[in-house]
């Protein structure tokens, strides 16, 4: 029997919050002293980045188990592309006026060099190969997934080899491979979470983590992200992270209209709302960073500009998850 240890709520629930961790994180480059809270998330993003990948294989792998299919891959890739896409069109339009200007070369930059035209970018692009990868490996295979998955691997492994022979970034393929470790992980989540929970193997696995860390070889850092998420599930499993964020009210045995059952659902409610905008508040934080540090506006002071750039991210990503989730009612007659 399929053991769920990874429920749907408690990664919907982290979704919206990676996503703040993600910008605060880039705050932190803003500043020659930034909060400790802005430190501290720029130390964990990179792991944030992992989970969200975990997610998305995790996920499509969850359907494929279901019977649901690969789905349509031009409509998937086209969700993904579109706000990017428009997002891109209008920062190129401050960047003629007030930034760098355009570069003609865009496509070219972003094939051999990695600079995309929308600042941090790249993780659309990577997830797009990803879900185009996993498009090829289970089209044909939905019945067959372990031959399935060992093809994810390899076309994974390509798409990282190529980002490391071209000098991309190191944030193109540190990452990668835990998309493949969430769907490897949604294939056999009764029998790794069994073995992952118990102490031993937890220690273990952090010790692996450390060890690449210690070592410091850069292009066996892909290896580290393979095993961080599964380490994160078991620690929130054992938290009661999971427990809690699954629970329909305050604890066992309290009134839903208790206190601590409403505190309990505001937090799930703002949860959900940041979960929701979360793919649109990454695409459009990045620009604000920009912006509001530009020669059309200039926040001086680094909390206010932070401030700011929170706010207008979760107001901006807010109004293009509406623009672009917009359903048109029937005219009646």
């Amino acid at each position: 029997m399929h053991q769920q240890t990874f429920s749907r709520g408690v990664s919907d629930s982290l979704r919206g919050v990676m996503q703040v961790g993600i910008m605060l994180s880039h705050l932190s480059y803003t500043s020659a002293e930034p909060a400790l809270l802005f430190t501290l998330a720029n130390k964990f993003g990179t792991s944030i980045i992992a989970l969200y990948f975990f997610i998305s294989g995790y996920g499509l792998m969850q359907s494929v188990r279901a019977g649901r299919g690969v789905g349509h891959l031009g409509k998937r890739l086209w969700g993904i592309f579109k706000p990017m896409l428009f997002i891109t069109l209008m920062f190129g339009v401050y960047q003629i006026f007030y930034g760098s200007g355009y570069s003609d070369q865009w496509l070219s930059q972003l094939v051999w060099q990695g600079r995309t035209p929308l600042p941090n970018s790249w993780f659309v692009f990577v997830l797009m190969w990803l879900y185009i990868s996993f498009w090829l490996a289970f089209r044909y295979l939905q019945r067959r997934r372990t031959p399935a998955l060992i093809i994810l691997l390899l076309l994974s492994v390509v798409g990282v080899i190529w980002c490391q022979v071209q000098g991309y970034e190191r944030a193109w393929w540190a990452t990668t491979l835990a998309f493949f470790s969430g769907s490897l992980y949604a294939e056999y989540e009764s029998k790794i979470y069994r073995y992952a929970k118990r102490w031993w193997a937890l220690a273990l696995a952090l010790l692996f983590v450390a060890s690449l860390v210690v070592a410091d070889i850069e292009y066996l850092l892909p290896l580290a992200y393979l095993v961080i998420p599964v380490v994160a599930i078991v620690l929130m499993n054992r938290l009661g992270y999971a427990a809690w964020i699954d629970r329909k009210g305050g604890k066992s045995g309290e009134p839903k209209t208790s206190i601590g059952a409403q505190i309990h659902q505001g937090i799930r409610q703002l949860m959900a709302y940041l979960a929701r905008i979360s793919y649109e508040l990454y695409l459009v934080h990045g620009v604000l960073i920009i912006v509001f540090r530009g020669d059309l506006i200039y926040i001086c002071s680094d909390y206010t500009y932070a401030l700011a750039v929170v706010v207008g991210s979760i107001l901006a990503a807010d109004l293009l998850h509406g623009l672009f989730h917009l359903k048109l009612r029937p005219r009646q007659a």
